[in-house]
């Protein structure tokens, strides 16, 4: 195993070498190398002979084939989904729950949820966000909670509660995976680490959701709308996302020209830049600063999952 690995990173050495030298008899010097090394590790070395300047993109790609040669497990790395449940299963656990995700992309306001109604699937978004609204029978609407990269939409679906008691809609849209409930039945029942890790989830879910219900109730509008969007942020890949004015007046409890006027409020201190239902924010600091100590708190709670 040893000479194994001095051998392979002494290919490496001579790959790396390749792109050292710029005459001509730098060039033949190092399709000649190649052609040792390739003698030895011809998958490995293939693409870099190809007698050009600069061979990187190719070379890493060689470089990864010879490393993991030597350590198999690089290539099982937890690097297989952007949602941070999954990606924080242990290899074997998260394969086999990887078998029966299937990939689906979401749209803004689609309802994936209704109250009462049975849940067939669980999703675990990737770049999407939900949220878990509460309608009153006048049509009034408020956010009870929100679910973005760090979760899933419902893991109670297949222990005791089936259905969803708020609905549950897309406010950010993007991809997430989706699980059938009875295979989430089946890997809660035999998958120990899958297991363990949901459960810390749904103890971060309900404490985010606790602290929601009391931010809703004594925070203003101000500071609720700042926490919203930072954790937006948190759960998007860029520093904007897509929200109309109308939509967000929904999410805080709150109407359309209540929320313009605090959207263009912190547009003109320099925090965000709005066009059209674009919302950039140009400065994270001030906007940390105008948003109350819930987000930290649902922060550092959702942190801890799978650690």
């Amino acid at each position: 195993m040893i000479r194994m690995a001095a051998r392979s990173l002494n290919a490496c050495a001579i790959i790396i070498r390749l792109n050292a030298g710029k005459s001509a008899k730098a060039a033949g010097n190092r399709y000649q190398e190649s052609r040792n090394v390739e003698a030895r590790y011809p998958a490995a070395v293939r693409h870099s002979i190809i007698p050009n300047k600069t061979h990187l993109r190719l070379e890493l790609s060689a470089l990864g084939d010879i490393l993991s040669t030597i350590f198999p497990m690089i290539s099982h790395t937890k690097t297989q989904s952007a949602n941070q449940l999954l990606h924080a299963l242990e290899p074997a656990a998260f394969e086999r729950v990887a078998k029966r995700l299937t990939r689906k992309r979401l749209r803004q306001k689609e309802v994936v949820y209704k109250p009462e109604q049975p849940i067939d699937h669980v999703l675990f978004p990737e770049n999407a966000i939900l949220c878990l609204m509460t309608v009153m029978s006048n049509g009034d609407t408020i956010e009870a909670g929100t679910v973005g990269r760090e979760g899933a939409s419902w893991i109670s679906a297949s222990v005791g509660a089936p259905s969803m008691p708020c609905e549950t809609i897309v406010v950010i849209e993007g991809t997430a995976h989706s699980l059938p409930i009875a295979d989430l039945d089946r890997e809660l029942k035999e998958n120990g680490h899958f297991r363990d890790v949901l459960t810390e989830y749904s103890h971060a879910l309900l404490v985010a959701s606790m602290r929601t219900s009391a931010c809703n109730g004594l925070h203003g509008l101000r500071e609720r709308c700042a926490r919203w969007m930072l954790t937006t942020l948190d759960r998007v890949d860029t520093d904007r996302f897509a929200v109309t004015k109308e939509f967000l007046a929904q999410l805080l409890g709150t109407n359309r020209p209540t929320v313009s006027i605090m959207v263009s409020v912190f547009e003109k201190a320099g925090i965000l830049n709005v066009e059209g239902r674009w919302v950039t924010v140009a400065d994270r600091d001030r906007l940390k600063e105008a948003a109350c100590e819930c987000y930290d708190v649902m922060r550092r709670n959702y942190a801890k999952v799978g650690r």
